[in-house]
């Protein structure tokens, strides 16, 4: 599997200046490349190497290797699309190969060729990262700047773990209330996350009323910060999920939210926007092949309606957002634990001959 780390380079003020003039070339580079390919439709690499290769190392005065780079990073852009000229950032992320790029992860230093000059620096990141980079395999490096620092995208390959033979399934329900909900009774309360959502929002109506440029380029600092929010909360919810997966050697068992932005009322789609279930339920499934918990995904059909008990559905049962009374059998729980006791059950009854673990009657008769 291919994960993503972002590490942090320590630069002094000269490395950091001159990182930014490198970004700002590459990308003054790419942005004329482009230009000639789009002008005389070439998009194939090889040609356009042949065609602009001395042209632009002479203009802005590139190493080899970073103008090889900005050929194959325009003709990338153009694969997705042929019929539309694009254009790159002065701060775009650039591409480091082999040759302009090397890494000590054991002293935890860095090699990078910019314009005129090679420096070595430290980079910095969490503690988790830097034993997942202790011998892994660095298939993509990117060199990009946010908020005045720069920072190394290592794209690496690390092993899928061996799942291991289940015990159990954890159902989980995600929701707006509560984001978490499962099926052994844990809720994750989205209280404290809605307030400070609601803050946010409460924030970019106010500049978007003002519509200058200040206001606008305060909606965006806000916005980014809202989106590192949002992700830090998914990154340590799925993580508390998984751990607790692996340690009672249980499966874990999710809705399919496929389409659920087009099917949800008005009134609801803002907070399914607004929060990431896409982005949590993808941090949940990448984390879970690196620790080897198999995922099962059952339909979300009638799960808050029925009763985990008895099975009669209906959707009376859930009397209130929080409390579900079954009008069959008079089980009454926590609306949230319910439903997602009946997406654990969905995911044992599941036809789970796509997972290699073993067969369903295997799975419930123990």
């Amino acid at each position: 599997m291919i994960i993503t780390i972002k590490v942090k380079l320590d630069l002094n003020k000269e490395q950091h200046k001159l990182v930014e003039l490198t970004l700002k070339q590459v990308n003054a580079a790419c942005n004329d490349i482009s230009q000639v390919a789009f002008t005389e439709n070439i998009f194939n690499q090889f040609r356009l190497h042949h065609q602009v290769y001395y042209q632009i190392r002479d203009k802005f005065s590139l190493p080899a290797n970073h103008t090889i780079r900005a050929i194959s990073k325009v003709i990338d852009a153009y694969k997705s699309d042929k019929r539309t000229l694009h254009t790159f950032s002065k701060t775009s992320a650039i591409d480091l190969d082999a040759r302009l790029f090397n890494i000590n992860t054991k002293e935890q230093k860095v090699n990078i060729t910019l314009l005129n000059k090679r420096i070595t620096t430290r980079f910095l990141c969490a503690k988790a990262q830097y034993e997942v980079l202790q011998g892994a395999s660095i298939k993509q490096s990117k060199l990009c700047v946010a908020n005045k620092k720069a920072y190394l995208l290592l794209s690496i390959e690390v092993p899928d773990e061996q799942s291991y033979l289940i015990e159990g399934v954890i159902g989980i329900d995600l929701g707006i209330v509560n984001i978490i909900t499962t099926s052994d009774g844990t809720i994750l309360s989205g209280q404290h996350l809605n307030n400070t959502r609601f803050k946010y929002q409460l924030k970019r109506s106010s500049l978007q009323k003002k519509g200058s440029h200040a206001a606008k380029r305060k909606l965006r600092k806000i916005s980014k910060r809202e989106s590192n929010f949002v992700k830090d909360v998914n990154h340590c919810l799925s993580k508390k999920l998984i751990l607790q997966a692996v340690s009672e050697r249980k499966a874990l068992a999710l809705e399919d939210l496929k389409g659920i932005r087009d099917t949800q009322v008005n009134r609801f789609r803002r907070s399914l926007q607004s929060w990431a279930f896409y982005q949590l339920r993808s941090f949940i499934e990448y984390k879970a092949k690196l620790y080897g918990v198999p995922i099962i995904l059952v339909a979300p059909h009638y799960t808050s309606q029925r009763c985990s008990v008895c099975g009669y559905t209906n959707k009376d049962n859930r009397t209130t957002q929080d409390s579900f009374k079954c009008l069959a059998c008079n089980h009454t729980e926590h609306a949230d634990i319910n439903a997602a006791k009946n997406i654990a059950h969905k995911a044992m009854r599941a036809d789970l001959s796509t997972r290699p673990l073993c067969s369903t009657d295997d799975f419930l008769s123990g």
